[in-house]
C-alpha cells in the first residue's frame, strides 16, 4: 500500500493488534483512504508498503 494513503483502523483487538509499518510519506497526500474494520483475536493485522 502506498505510503501517501491515509489508513484508518476501526479494529477491535483482543490479545492481538493492528500495526502500520509503512514508511513516512515523502510527498503530498494522494487523498486516498483505506478503512480497515473487523475483529482480531490472538493475532494481528499489519499494513506494509512494498515500493
Amino acid at each position: 500500500m502506498p505510503a501517501n494513503w491515509e489508513v484508518k483502523s476501526e479494529m477491535t483487538a483482543i490479545l492481538g493488534g493492528f500495526d502500520d509499518k509503512r514508511s513516512t510519506p515523502q510527498g503530498p497526500s494522494s487523498g486516498k483512504k483505506l478503512v480497515v474494520t473487523g475483529f482480531v483475536m490472538f493475532g494481528g493485522v499489519e499494513i506494509k508498503s512494498y515500493n
